[in-house]
């Protein structure tokens, strides 16, 4: 059925070599001048079976597209094979970049800033931080009087002074 649909689609299909083994799929596929080769595994599941189809280019020898389905009935698989073959089509009429060299200049606009310029100012990020000042101390003569009222710090927590030393 798959077979019949891929010629349907104007895939030519070449029948393998009875008794191929796996491992041998790409050299027979090569050997028979074949641009790709279809291969894949069913696994039943339960009423149903489970089915991986995968298209390989003998060219690379890669997996170029590949489909998992489940079928309960053969009528399900219908369009699979047109499916294939779209996946070919697509894969051998897809656009190549070409590898050679590209005779355009870049559109890549030059920095305006030369590199030393940049690590002068990445220099000055990492600079030491100059250390805090001392929070201020009361005078020995001072700490007797009266108790000073709260104030808050620049850190929001608020600093009382018990009388006769310092806080």
């Amino acid at each position: 059925m798959f077979a019949q649909q891929l010629a349907d689609n104007g895939i030519k299909v070449v029948p393998p070599v009875p008794g191929t083994k796996r491992t041998d799929f790409l050299i027979s596929a090569r050997k028979l001048g074949c641009d790709y080769y279809i291969t894949g595994f069913i696994t039943p599941l339960g009423a149903e079976v489970s089915v991986v189809e995968q298209v390989v280019s003998t060219l690379s020898g890669t997996v170029i597209a590949s489909n998992s389905v489940q079928f309960l009935t053969y009528a399900d698989a219908n369009g699979q094979g047109a499916l294939l073959g779209q996946m070919i089509h697509d894969h051998a009429e897809r656009a190549l970049a070409s590898l050679q060299a590209n005779p355009q200049p870049s559109a890549t606009v030059e920095p305006k800033e030369s590199p030393g310029e940049n690590l002068e100012k990445l220099r000055g990020l990492f600079k030491k931080r100059a250390k805090a000042a001392p929070a201020p101390t009361i005078p020995p003569d001072q700490a007797a009087g009266p108790t000073p009222t709260p104030s808050p710090t620049p850190t929001g927590i608020t600093i009382q002074s018990a009388g006769g030393g310092t806080p």
